[in-house]
């Protein structure tokens, strides 16, 4: 639904009359499909529509704000009487904010993918003879679990009292399957998801081919002694464990000293051969942003520069309070990276390989809601994976636990890979090998 700008307009010229000095408000449109496959029927079919508008507005030097699930603000004299009745509840202390930062106007952002080209009909069609065609693809298929398709439009748009508008839209598409594998002794399941732009060249036999391994490959699986090990973080395990150290780069935790970073500025916190930015608009990221929900405009910033920390993720206020440069990090009342991304290195999985000589691989964990100290950085995680020797994979391994402090981790790095992958969650990691990782196997094996 198109936003009236008369009522935009309207809206401003009421609110700063109500005394209000100060407002912005920023709009989220989404619109989402998604079914499931299976046994050559549809499961699922899901359509839903929603709109969501952030309304933040400064009254008497304090900052207030609504979120509103709905299509319009037509009701905007009510919207202003509940925002001067909340600024009239608050007793917290007034931080000066500069609101004109960052005042440029009229950029878009557009990220199309033409899935409307395609019929709901024809995309029914195509998870069918997917599903046909992964079923025939191994002998030791026992199921195909599903097969799903989910596409998705978004917008943000945005206005203030400076008169500032921006706008970004997205358009994506998704397509997924799970499948269980088994012999004799031992069965396997694999889950595998891929952006998908265009029905026509997509690489359905990369897909399968992918997906049946990712299960194949860990059939027989092992575990082996508990101990410490060489070992190689796969490039998808490092993107989630990259993912558990973002708030330590949030700029009101530097200020409430819940980071081990807070009184860091400047110092060597790891490897040397590590660096770590925020990256809006990288290329290969699924989601890239031209502004964040405050209308600041984000930009590429590197956070740990060779090992040292060199910035913070800020919103408007935070880096009043840290008297910093505001980053364009202000999301949902709050702090969050765009896309967190671990530089990757100049050496091939190959060469990572024939650097460990005798190790492990480690490419799943899980149980990192539990298993992570969010403040200490310190995790106990299950895990899965290959055990390496002469710098060539034995056997794959599970029923294993990785234990270790990740800040500690980051210090043992011996090789970094080029292989960087973005994960949907907006976090990217290359593989790493690392000099030590403690290992809880099977004591009697």
């Amino acid at each position: 639904m198109k936003v009236n700008n008369n009522i935009m307009k309207e809206f401003m010229t009421y609110a700063h009359k109500q005394g209000i000095s100060y407002l912005q408000i920023l709009r989220k449109a989404r619109e989402k499909t998604s079914l499931e496959i299976y046994q050559q029927e549809v499961d699922q079919m899901q359509v839903s529509d929603t709109c969501t508008w952030y309304i933040q507005a400064i009254i008497n030097q304090q900052e207030v704000g609504l979120v509103l699930e709905q299509e319009t603000i037509d009701n905007y004299a009510e919207i202003v009487d509940a925002l001067k009745e909340s600024a009239q509840c608050l007793e917290t202390e007034n931080v000066e904010i500069d609101f004109s930062i960052d005042n440029e106007k009229g950029r878009l952002l557009e990220k199309r993918n033409g899935y409307e080209t395609v019929t709901m009909e024809d995309k029914i069609s195509y998870l069918k003879q997917l599903e046909q065609e992964i079923a025939a693809s191994h002998p030791q298929i026992s199921q195909v679990m599903n097969v799903s398709y989910q596409e998705e439009s978004s917008s943000v748009e945005y206005w203030d009292s400076y008169e500032k508008y921006k706008k970004q839209v997205r358009e994506s598409a998704y397509l997924a399957a799970g499948v269980l594998l088994q012999n004799q002794e031992d069965k396997k399941s694999a889950y595998k998801v891929t952006e998908i732009s265009d029905f026509t060249t997509f690489d359905k036999k990369e897909f399968i081919h992918q997906l049946v391994h990712k299960a194949s490959d860990k059939l027989g699986a092992q575990t082996i002694l508990s101990g410490k090990y060489k070992a190689i973080i796969k490039n998808e395990a490092m993107a989630d464990l990259l993912g558990q150290l973002e708030p330590l780069f949030h700029g009101e935790k530097i200020l409430q000293k819940t980071s081990l970073f807070h009184d860091k500025w400047g110092e060597q916190v790891v490897s040397n051969q590590i660096t770590i930015l925020d990256a809006p608009l990288h290329e290969q990221a699924k989601n890239q942003y031209l502004f964040d929900d405050e209308g600041v405009y984000c930009k590429d910033k590197e956070l740990i520069k060779e090992g040292k920390i060199i910035n913070f993720l800020q919103n408007r206020k935070s880096a009043a309070m840290l008297q910093q440069e505001v980053s364009g990090n202000g999301f949902g009342f709050d702090i969050s990276a765009t896309n967190l991304v671990l530089e990757q290195g100049n050496h091939s999985f190959s060469d990572l390989l024939t650097c460990m000589g005798e190790g492990i691989i480690i490419d799943e964990v899980s149980g990192l809601h539990a298993g992570w100290n969010l403040v200490t950085t310190d995790f106990s995680l299950q895990a899965s994976g290959f055990y390496v020797k002469d710098g060539k994979i034995q056997f794959p391994i599970s029923l294993i636990t990785i234990a270790a402090n990740a800040i500690e981790l980051l210090n043992t790095v011996e090789m970094i890979g080029n292989d960087l992958y973005f994960s949907f969650s907006g976090c990217a990691a290359p593989s790493i090998l690392f000099s030590s990782l403690s290992l809880s196997g099977d004591a009697s094996c």
